[in-house]
């Protein structure tokens, strides 16, 4: 009886381990590892060359533009379409420039040992950042909604709308213990200077000019009426 009592408490024991949360080292933003530019290059998610690199280094306002962790099982690569990227799973985790240096992140919240909901201790993962033009919004649940339904919510954004994403890495989330697992360095970790942040497509003039013409059109009718 014993014995089975016994059995019975350990594969309790390993079963809790293998599904506690994993934790990240989400506090270190290594500068040399990771870094975003704005780029005039229409984005890749929406038919731009993801090849371009230029633009200027974003930075200097501090809440100008926003960054998000993401992960996925691993082995996921960069996406490639908007439906790609919808699969990818929130870590709720942001950042935000750094005011000190252009170009560069500080994290806005979350520190050395920080839990991921959906990560497990010991499995690997898929990671990377998204970053993003404040304009777009200012959580990833909400910017994800307006990526994909582009068409009928551009036409509200002020400005330019930029996004962007890192490079993709891979971490095995550690227990409980700080600082977790780091996730951006060298070799399989995300390592990502220089990231751009493209452009995303605006209103055609044409388009524009016809929507005007379409309400200025549906007036006239109703004083008729």
């Amino acid at each position: 009886m014993k014995k089975i009592a016994l059995t019975v408490i350990c594969a309790a024991s390993m079963a809790g381990a293998a599904f506690a949360q994993g934790t990240v080292n989400y506090a270190a933003f290594v500068p040399t590892y990771i870094s975003f530019q704005v780029n005039s290059a229409l984005s890749p998610l929406f038919g731009g060359d993801a090849t371009t690199v230029g633009g200027t280094a974003t930075g200097l306002q501090a809440q100008g533009f926003y960054y998000e962790l993401l992960f996925s099982a691993n082995g996921a690569t960069q996406p490639s379409s908007l439906t790609a990227l919808s699969t990818w799973t929130d870590s709720t985790y942001y950042a935000n420039n750094s005011t000190a240096s252009a170009g560069r992140v500080t994290a806005g919240n979350g520190t050395a040992g920080s839990a991921v909901a959906g990560m497990a201790v010991g499995t690997t993962y898929s990671t990377m950042v998204v970053g993003w033009s404040a304009n777009l919004g200012t959580t990833w649940s909400s910017v994800l909604n307006t990526l994909n339904n582009w068409d009928a919510t551009q036409s509200g954004i002020v400005g330019t709308g930029y996004f962007g994403m890192t490079s993709v890495g891979s971490a095995t989330p550690a227990g409980t213990s700080a600082p977790g697992v780091g996730i951006f360095g060298a070799g399989s970790l995300i390592s990502s200077p220089n990231t751009q942040l493209y452009s995303l497509p605006v209103p055609e003039p044409g388009t524009m000019a016809l929507a005007a013409l379409g309400g200025a059109s549906l007036l006239l009718f109703r004083r008729r009426k």
